[in-house]
């Protein structure tokens, strides 16, 4: 595992560095953020910049708002996981509370 920090005061573009070594860099990437509404700004962005570089990497974004998928937040990221336990390059972003719940199933 490698782990990358990022600091600067704020409004110094460390969330782009970041979304953009996520998209430079493949490997499988878990982020977690405080918002649902961001993890989808951020999902979109990642498509976008994976898109124009035609990369094959795949971004799903897990949170309490969808309402199209079946099962509960918890159960979606357990099986996001091993979905993607052998991708090249892929994005799971989920919210904290997201996260936290992942606790609890251990």
């Amino acid at each position: 595992m490698i782990l990358k920090i990022y600091s600067g005061a704020p409004g110094s573009g460390k969330t782009l560095s970041v979304l953009n070594d996520v998209v430079e860099t493949p490997g499988r990437y878990v982020i977690a953020v405080p918002r649902k509404e961001l993890a989808e700004e951020f999902a979109a962005y990642l498509r976008d910049r994976l898109e124009t570089l035609s990369s094959s990497a795949t971004v799903e974004t897990i949170h309490s708002d969808q309402t199209d998928r079946r099962g509960g937040v918890g159960r979606r990221i357990e099986d996001a996981m091993r979905d993607h336990a052998d991708s090249v390059h892929c994005v799971v972003l989920i919210t904290h509370e997201g996260f936290l719940i992942q606790d609890d199933l251990a």
